[in-house]
């Protein structure tokens, strides 16, 4: 059975993985649009698509490598709590199902519940 500690470490496995092998952060956007490296390497070419011209690189820039880092310590945190709280009682609460570390695990693990 999948406990809700389980969830959260295997997003947070998941989002370690992939921020270590992205390219170091921080990410910005530069003068065509596109989001780039600190050292000026361009790393993704972002159509607009639906959103306003410049929307998607910001937010994938303001997404990078660093808060990739720092949401998996976070998840692993709570995956620590939710097992402090199972030794603790007998028929334990773990961490509520609307727990928003959990819907941030099951959006990058795909397990919308």
């Amino acid at each position: 059975m999948t406990t809700p500690a389980d969830e959260l470490r295997a997003a947070a496995k998941e989002l370690r993985e992939y921020a270590s092998t992205a390219s170091p952060a921080p990410w910005a956007v530069n003068q065509c649009g596109n989001v780039e490296t600190s050292g000026h390497e361009e790393m993704a070419e972002v159509w607009p698509l639906q959103a306003a011209p410049g929307a998607n690189a910001t937010y994938i820039a303001l997404m990078g490598p660093d808060v990739g880092h720092a949401l998996a310590q976070w998840l692993d945190y709570h995956a620590g709590m939710s097992d402090r709280l199972a030794q603790l009682f007998d028929d334990p609460p773990l961490i509520p199902d609307d727990h928003p570390a959990l819907a941030v695990a099951r959006a990058l693990i795909g397990e919308a519940r």
